[in-house]
């Protein structure tokens, strides 16, 4: 029983279940997608038995295995006037129409970065869903900030002056998951291009 953050992009899941399908034998699988906060009930409860999620404080009690450090960036359509371009300070973004990724985690802090440069632009879609947003990017609805790992074919990357927010990308493990390996686990480790970084042990 594994949980998955919703706002992990979807080709990853995509590879690791391609993985674990080629690899993962008689093990069976059932994903949950859902949100931080419902995937540390269910670790704590022992309704999961692992997750990919975002390793924040309030997990700490858990064993967790790192698997990537990503940045968040602004992602433009590839035909926009900012693609190619490699960085750029928010305060010339003045005038943009954005996208909101309603369920992004850092959204609090990107909010915050754009009305401390006087950005108050204005918003062409507010979305649940991170393939709709990014998909919309691509087809020039408008920009969107999110995790460098949303990057795909149609939209371009551009760093954010002065925006140094990044997340943690990784496995946890519920004190019930006495092994922390099996196929699932190792299709993860797989996609991620890891070999079980250093874990932390359960303190509880």
């Amino acid at each position: 029983r594994a949980g998955v953050l919703s706002t992990i992009p979807a080709r990853d899941l995509e590879r690791v279940v391609a993985h674990h399908a080629e690899y993962g034998g008689d093990e069976a699988i059932e994903i949950l997608d859902s949100t931080e906060r419902d995937i540390a009930n269910r670790l704590s409860d022992g309704r999961l038995d692992v997750a990919v999620t975002i390793l924040r404080p309030g997990l700490e009690s858990f064993a967790q295995e790192a698997l990537r450090t990503e940045a968040y960036v602004l992602f433009v359509g590839a035909t926009h006037k900012l693609s190619g371009v490699a960085r750029i300070d928010g305060g010339e973004l003045a005038g943009e129409t954005m996208i909101v990724r309603r369920q992004c985690e850092g959204l609090p802090e990107i909010s915050r970065y754009f009305t401390n440069r006087d950005v108050r632009p204005s918003f062409s879609l507010r979305t649940l869903s991170d393939d709709r947003a990014m998909s919309m990017v691509a087809a020039g609805l408008g920009v969107t900030v999110a995790p460098a790992s949303f990057k795909q074919p149609g939209i371009a990357a551009v760093g954010l002056e002065g925006f140094d927010l990044s997340r943690d990308v990784g496995l946890v493990f519920s004190d019930r998951a006495r092994d922390r390996s099996g196929p699932f686990v190792d299709a993860v480790r797989a996609t991620y291009g890891t070999r079980a970084a250093v874990a932390k042990q359960s303190t509880r």
